[in-house]
This record gives C-alpha cells, structure tokens and sequence, in this order.
C-alpha cells in the first residue's frame, strides 16, 4: 500500500511520460515505426518491469533486472538509455529500493576510495575499525548473537588495552570517524576504557560507544572522566518498560536502570559543561512495533532532563537484520510499522523536539516514501566474499585478535575464529597483519552454512553491494561503450552499471576481473 502522496508507480511514471518515451524509443532503435501503438506498448510494459524491479529489490542485478524485463544485454542498455533520458525515470531510479543502503552506507566508502582497494586488491587503511574492548556482559538479548556467558580472563585486559592503544596510536588521523567501541560484550566493564577513550580523542579521533548503559551512573563517570572525550554515547534501548525489556533481555529491572541513568547523564553533562552527546538506538522486532510510540515518549522524557536540546543526537531504528521468515516485520506488520514510523515523527514535532533526528534503518527509508520495501536485505553464505574486505571494514577484540567480519569477533562463536586474520604482537603490527593479508592474495575462508550470522547490516550492505558490482562488470563486459550523454550520476562510480556515467569498457579495463572479491 501506497502512502497517500508519496511517489508513483512505475507504470504511473511511465505512463505520465508516454510521449517522450515514444520518442526516446525510436531514438535507441527499439521501436521502428512510431505509430506502432503494439511494440510500443511491449517496450512500456519492460520498462514497467525494470522498473518495478528496481523499486522492489535492493541490489537488484543487472542480468536479472534484464529477465525481467524480458531484454537481451544489447536491448535492456538501450532500454536503460531510453529510460533514463527522462527527468521523473531519472529521479525514479535514484531513490531505488538500494538508495538508502547506498546513500547511508556506500557512497561514504566509495567517496574514500575504499572500494577500489577491495576491487583492485591493493591495500589501504580500513574505511572503520570496530574497537571491541568488553569484557563481560549482564544482558542476554534474544537478538544478539554472543554466546551466553562467554567472557574475557581479567588477567587479559591489561595487554588487551596496550594493544588497542598501539592501535590508536599508529593510525592515520585524516578519518576523525574511523574508529568506534561496540562488542557483543559491554565495554564499560573494561576498567581501563576511559584511558582509551582520552588517548584516543587526544589524537583527534571522534569515538563513537555503543552500550548497554546499565553500568552508566553518576558515580561511575565521575571514576572514569576520559569517558567525557567520547563524541557520541549510543544506548541500546530494548523497550520503555521494565516487561518490555525482558521479553528481549531475560533480565528483570533493565529498563528502569538505563532510564534513570540516561536522564541522571543528561543532567550531569549541563552541569560540567561536557559536549557528549547522548543517542539512542532500538532495534524494531516482530510484535514490538506497537512500542514504537512509547519509545519516543521515553526518549523525550530523557531528553527534557537537559539544558541544551542538543543532548540528544538521534534516535536509531533497526530492523532485526537476523530474523527472517516469520520472525521477521512483514505483511501486514509493515504497514503498521509504516504508520507508527509517521507518528513517531509528528510526535516529536508536537513535543518540540523537531530536531532531533531519527535514523531510520535501511528499509524503513523506503516505507517512509511509499515504498514496499521488504525487511533488510540480507546475503546468504553462498554470497559471502571469501577473503573479506579488509580495506573497508575490520574489528579488533581485547586479545588483539583481527577479524574480518563484525559479529565473528563475539567471543566464543563457533567457527568464527577462521575469519581471524592475524593477532596484534604475535604477528607484528595492526598495518603489517592487514598489509600481509591482502598482499599475499589469502584464499581466505569458504563461508559454511551460517557463517551469515557473523555480519552486521553493515557487513550484509558491504557484501551485497560488491557481489553486485563483481556480477555487473561480467554482464557488461561484452557490450558496446554507452552513448557519451547518458551522464546521470545517480549511481555509486564504481558500480559498473547501464545508468553510471561511464564508459563501460573503460571501467571493465580498469577493475580486475569479477572473481578478485572471491567466488
């Protein structure tokens, strides 16, 4: 169902253009006769098809978006060129059901030229860098993928931090954003994080923490004062309510805490003038939406507490990228969550708190356009890259173990320690494991069945973004140079497709071929 509003159709938009489509046409040799009212209305319907393709499926290939549209490689480039010659197409396609993945999460990596490492296989310094320095946890969240119970020695924390400090400490400073602290443990019970955190900020990175907030008291900050160096405190909402939050932590009284530790922090940063700033993020499950609009009441609450309204940067929503099937936000769910998405926004408008910011997860992009998105694109094993991309992203736990995806590094996972590439000390430094690896062309790990769960929606974007691009460079491989004016510039550069502003041949001669990123 459509927002009332919000964009048209593909068979609307084409529709609307009919006659300089008509013309468009004749101009790609695709309608010889231009009162063919029949062929015409065969090359429309494609273009419905490829459209509605694009519109419905993130990462859409382009050999498959060419089925659908029922068009040889030579037909669907002249179709896409067509197409595309329209301003409403144009704007169509830029906000395609992959925008929100490409605009969030990939057009930052390819402006940085990461994904040209990755492709051509030369190193660089990862785009981001997980810094997951917990010891232990108090929560067992049903979405989280950490064994139960699993936990660090105390005896390991100390050479842990002098490690993750070297780390700090030999990095380039030209990506202030480059680093963040997460784990599927709490880093807050490691002792010695605020010395991390002031090392780090002191060589002007912008750290970023991701925490449970249980342990986030008044007491506590003032014991660990480098914690003020942090840019952004993110906490982890699992509901507004005590019997909320269980159902997803197992564990009574946890709503209650984070609140009133997360008003009680609001309140103490006015008072010693801290410029950390609060955000919130909660992950949206199959029969949780309906909370939707008590989570926005809570974080109001919280951020009221202080003097600034610039306490609060944002408020995250995610799907639960792990769930699938029944388990997943679908059918007539989605709608709701449509609408309860809506109301969260004029919710925070009628409080007064039109500036606070709500970071909606990918999909959720699309539902707020009037888009029938599905839940979060995920890739399968068979899809996973076999050596990674460690150009792009790579994480660092408390032993100085290196791994290549971010939820392999939660300790104790089975089978995730063959996503290890190398351990700080033992073998020499962050860049001399990370340069080695990519530069003795590692065959890297044939992903089992599973192994999906060790990424993040993070990892599933990445992964799905280069398998796209490693297949649309060999549709295209053979076809004729595009014409010079199909310059549109609503696609990623490195993305050898029909509707970049490249010449196809020359990019086809530029990357290596598609099995580079592994097979």
């Amino acid at each position: 169902m459509r927002v009332p509003g919000q964009g048209a159709s593909a068979r609307e938009l084409l529709e609307a253009a009919r006659p300089w489509l008509r013309e468009a046409f004749v101009l790609e040799g695709l309608l010889r006769n231009r009162v063919d009212h029949e062929e015409f209305a065969t090359w429309m319907e494609r273009g419905a098809r490829l459209l509605d393709g694009l519109a419905r499926h993130p990462f859409g290939r382009l050999r498959d978006l060419a089925a659908a549209s029922r068009c040889d490689a030579q037909e669907f480039a002249s179709l896409m060129s067509a197409l595309l010659s329209e301003e409403s197409v144009r704007a169509f396609v830029s906000e395609a059901s992959d925008s929100a993945y490409r605009r969030n999460t990939i057009q930052p990596i390819i402006d940085t030229g990461a994904f040209d490492a990755v492709v051509e296989g030369r190193y660089r310094y990862p785009f981001t860098v997980g810094i997951y320095p917990a010891v232990s946890c108090m929560l067992s969240c049903n979405f989280c993928g950490r064994v139960p119970h699993a936990e660090y020695k105390w005896s390991q924390v100390e050479r842990g931090n002098e490690l993750l400090r070297e780390v700090f400490a030999q990095a380039p400073t030209d990506a202030p954003g480059r680093f963040y602290i997460s784990g599927g443990l709490e880093p807050l019970t490691n002792p010695g994080l605020d010395k991390l955190v002031r090392f780090a900020a002191g060589r002007g990175f912008k750290l970023q923490l991701y925490t449970n907030a249980m342990m986030l008291t008044r007491s506590f900050l003032e014991k660990h004062e480098g914690l003020w160096d942090l840019d952004t405190i993110r906490i982890s909402l699992y509901g507004a309510d005590d019997a909320m939050t269980e159902q997803t932590t197992k564990r009574a009284g946890v709503a209650s805490r984070v609140i009133a530790n997360a008003k009680e922090f609001v309140q103490f940063r006015s008072e010693v003038k801290a410029t950390t700033r609060l955000a919130f993020n909660y992950v949206v499950q199959s029969g949780q939406v309906r909370h939707l609009r008590e989570i926005g009441r809570l974080v109001a609450e919280i951020a009221e507490q202080g003097e600034d309204s610039g306490s609060i940067a944002f408020l995250s929503l995610r799907e639960n990228y792990a769930a699938s099937g029944d388990t997943a936000v679908c059918g007539e769910e989605r709608e709701q969550l449509r609408d309860e998405l809506f109301a969260l926004g004029q919710f925070f408008s009628e409080r007064g708190l039109s500036d606070l910011t709500i970071d909606f997860g990918y999909a959720m992009e699309g539902l707020m356009k009037g888009r029938e998105t599905g839940p979060v694109h995920r890739v399968t094993h068979q899809e996973m890259c076999e050596r990674g991309y460690p150009q792009i992203s790579v994480v660092v736990d408390l032993l100085g173990d290196i791994y290549l995806y971010r939820e392999a590094a939660f300790l104790g996972r089975k089978g995730a320690d063959r996503y290890i590439i190398g351990r700080l000390g033992r073998d020499g430094s962050f860049e001399q494991i990370l340069e080695r690896y990519i530069a003795e062309g590692h065959q890297g790990v044939r992903p089992a069945p599973g192994d999906e769960l060790f990424l993040d929606a993070f990892d599933h974007a990445v992964t799905a973004y280069l398998r796209q691009v490693s297949d649309d460079m060999a549709f295209t491989a053979e076809l004729a140079p595009l014409p010079e004016r199909v310059e549109l510039g609503v696609a990623p550069p490195v993305r050898n497709t029909l509707w970049a502003s490249h010449n196809v041949r020359s990019i086809r001669e530029k990357y290596v071929p598609p099995l580079a990123i592994g097979s």
